[in-house]
């Protein structure tokens, strides 16, 4: 009987640290856009903190070449990115410049990319081109 009580605790104490460094996530971007200006930079460090704090809370959604994509993601100076999606079928989100998203799509096929045109006012339409 103590063996399960031990094994118990062990995940609920894993349970609990998650539970805390998603809610210290959450503070910190609440702080950021609650900001008068929110810029791509900033959405775009989130995203990163977002997604830097998710592989630490789960080791398995990782793995060798994603760990490449993203060197080369890294190596083009983006405002940040995030993996999304399920299973097989993810995609990265990149947030960046003109300047780096050029240097992206010389590494990878063009084919994957597209640019998403953001409005200023909420109301309108937003396209990709």
């Amino acid at each position: 009987m103590p063996i399960k009580k031990k094994k118990k605790t062990k995940v609920k104490k894993k349970v609990v640290k998650k539970t805390k460094v998603k809610k210290k996530i959450s503070k910190k971007k609440k702080k950021k856009f609650t900001k008068k200006k929110i810029t791509k930079k900033k959405i775009g460090e989130l995203l990163s903190l977002s997604w830097e704090n998710k592989k630490k809370l789960e080791a398995k959604i990782f793995n060798k070449k994603l760990k490449n994509i993203e060197k080369t993601i890294i190596k083009a100076n983006p405002y940040g990115f995030k993996l999304l999606g399920a299973g097989g079928s993810g995609f990265y989100l990149v947030i960046a410049n003109k300047s780096s998203a050029e240097k992206l799509k010389k590494k990878f096929s063009k084919k994957y990319f597209f640019k998403i045109n953001v409005e200023e006012d909420p109301s309108k339409i937003i396209t990709s081109e």
